[in-house]
């Protein structure tokens, strides 16, 4: 299995703690962010791991390295990291890979338990979701009929859960994202996120979901969202 990881951003609202360091790498509870999903990857015995780098790049390659326990590190950096999202990062890496693969948001922690889940689930194609949170103003939303997301929206009325950041593609839902991306990248349209492309990928084929249920996760956005990781991240 095949882990990408987007971590090109500035991630201007977590300054100034990333005034000099891309947020990814802002340490919490004695670890830094991505340390958290590297080392759980780790123990669960993935081995490659790609790394879409962008701001302060040359900062992975010293605190993270090539190799993060049994974890081989392949970087690809977005040079256009000030001008693109998630979205053209994720694409970058993806022409490198022929294989099913799971994406993480370079911000986001979960419990090990949930990635085994991940990593265990018959489903092809998948949407981590939790259905038990409140659904905040800023939160990707996204709408759930028998196990399938059916849209995504931050404005979304009637969700029924929040879009974690972390997806899961079959080979062959690999291709068919791909595909959905560069609908965008071919019009020049290289400031959409994700979700852009998965909005297209969901009206013509399958996205299961997998919940979190009652384990720990956390999306580092802002200064709120650090002070409140100071107190879950030792539980994860």
């Amino acid at each position: 299995m095949n882990i990408v990881i987007t971590a090109a951003g500035q991630g201007t609202r977590l300054k100034p703690l990333t005034n000099d360091i891309q947020k990814s790498l802002v340490s919490v509870g004695g670890k830094r962010i991505i340390e958290f999903n590297l080392e759980n990857l780790s123990e669960l015995g993935v081995e490659n791991i790609t790394i879409v780098t962008g701001y302060q790049s040359e900062k992975f390659h010293k605190l993270i390295g090539n190799n993060y326990k049994s974890c081989n590190i392949k970087y690809i950096h977005n040079s256009n990291y000030k001008n693109t999202e998630n979205m053209y990062s994720l694409w970058l890496a993806m022409k490198e890979i022929d294989s099913e693969f799971i994406f993480i948001n370079g911000d986001v922690i979960v419990h090990k338990e949930i990635l085994a889940r991940v990593l265990s689930s018959n489903y092809e194609d998948i949407c981590l979701v939790d259905d038990q949170t409140k659904l905040g103003i800023e939160a990707m939303k996204v709408e759930i009929k028998k196990d399938k997301v059916v849209s995504f929206g931050r404005k979304l009325t009637g969700a029924d859960a929040r879009a974690v950041g972390l997806y899961k593609f079959s080979r062959s839902g690999s291709i068919k994202y791909r595909k959905q991306i560069e609908y965008f990248i071919n019009k020049g349209d290289i400031k959409k996120d994700i979700v852009s492309a998965l909005e297209l990928f969901i009206k013509k084929y399958k996205l299961n979901v997998v919940r979190v249920e009652s384990l720990p996760w956390i999306e580092i956005d802002d200064l709120d969202d650090f002070e409140k990781a100071k107190k879950i991240v030792n539980s994860i």
